[in-house]
């Protein structure tokens, strides 16, 4: 009796352990949803965000051999036109020799390019004789390729004419060639700004004040005195006389003629009567 009371209780055991395991399972598959935290970045106050900026690759076309004996002359086409042939000579020599762009290389408006230029002396000045579109040839005179470090060809529209405008190897400034190019053809800017300084006088400049001279005494003229017009005097008319009656002539008696009354007529004698 006690064995089967004591197997009742352990089955009941087993029974209500069983049933606790299912409870904790169903409640471990659906757990309670929790609420990430948002992570709160801090700012120190004053610090910017610096960006770098991204590296320029430049893209050269190259023109002309490297050698040895070669000097490299960096140059960006800043032209309305683009560059199909170019040839190089010493600025003493007459020829030009053969066309340094080989095949299809058009230096177009906005490339850069790298010529080499076969350098017969050091430090030598060439000349560059571009043909370039739009029918156009222009010719940069007298470069010095080891005096440059990059540079840049314009060209003056007005009096087309190609300039260059570079940095100088030797002291980093830019150099602008413009006036240089105008003075060698006769066009400087010196002439014509003088012209305009003799037409416009400056703002800035006090012009020189003119010698003071004594005036001369002009002899003092009594001024004739202007000839007064007398009015011509107005036409009078002369009144007509009036008629004036003249009284009629008395009678004059005409004497007898025996009576003789002339001067050697003796007077009459008082006595007589």
């Amino acid at each position: 009796m006690k064995r089967k009371i004591m197997f009742a209780l352990l089955c009941a055991a087993v029974v209500m352990g069983g049933c606790g395991k299912k409870n904790n399972t169903d409640t471990d598959a659906t757990p309670t949803p929790s609420e990430t935290p948002t992570p709160t970045v801090t700012v120190e106050e004053g610090s910017e965000e610096v960006l770098q900026p991204e590296p320029i690759t430049v893209v050269y076309k190259d023109v002309g051999e490297q050698t040895e004996n070669s000097v490299e002359l960096i140059m960006e086409n800043r032209m309305s036109v683009d560059i199909q042939e170019l040839y190089v000579r010493e600025s003493s020599e007459s020829n030009w020799g053969e066309n340094l762009m080989r095949g299809d290389t058009v230096i177009e408006t906005g490339d850069t390019a790298r010529i080499y230029i076969e350098e017969t002396e050091e430090g030598s000045s060439y000349d560059i004789r571009m043909i370039c579109s739009e029918n156009k040839i222009e010719i940069l005179e007298e470069v010095n390729p080891s005096e440059i470090e990059e540079s840049q060809v314009f060209l003056l529209e007005e009096e087309d004419l190609p300039y260059l405008v570079y940095v100088s190897a030797e002291t980093g400034e830019s150099v602008d060639t413009m006036e240089e190019v105008l003075e060698r053809h006769g066009l400087g800017s010196s002439s014509s700004a003088r012209d305009d300084e003799e037409d416009e006088p400056s703002s800035t400049s006090t012009p020189a004040p003119e010698p003071t001279r004594r005036p001369t005494a002009t002899p003092t003229r009594t001024p004739d005195p202007d000839p007064t017009e007398e009015p011509d005097p107005e036409p009078t008319q002369t009144p007509d006389p009036e008629p004036t009656e003249e009284p009629d002539p008395e009678p004059t008696q005409t004497p007898d003629p025996g009576d003789d009354s002339g001067e050697d007529a003796p007077p009459p004698d008082d006595d007589a009567e």
